[in-house]
């Protein structure tokens, strides 16, 4: 399951975009789960070698 970041600012965090589809060498296939025709802009983040340490701590979002 794909889903947004938060980063930022313009989505909040864990909004549904896809399903990968599939990873072969390299390559990952997501099927989006909307039409994004006008699509002008993505980031793309692996997280795929990040350990999570129990010890992190995140800050919270400033107020909008």
């Amino acid at each position: 399951r794909i889903t947004t970041s938060g980063n930022g600012g313009m989505f909040p965090p864990g909004l549904p975009v896809g399903m990968v589809e599939s990873v072969r060498d390299g390559v990952v296939r997501v099927q989006l789960f909307e039409d994004l025709t006008r699509l002008e802009y993505v980031r793309i983040v692996d997280f795929s070698g990040f350990i999570a340490d129990s010890t992190m701590r995140t800050a919270p979002l400033p107020p909008r």
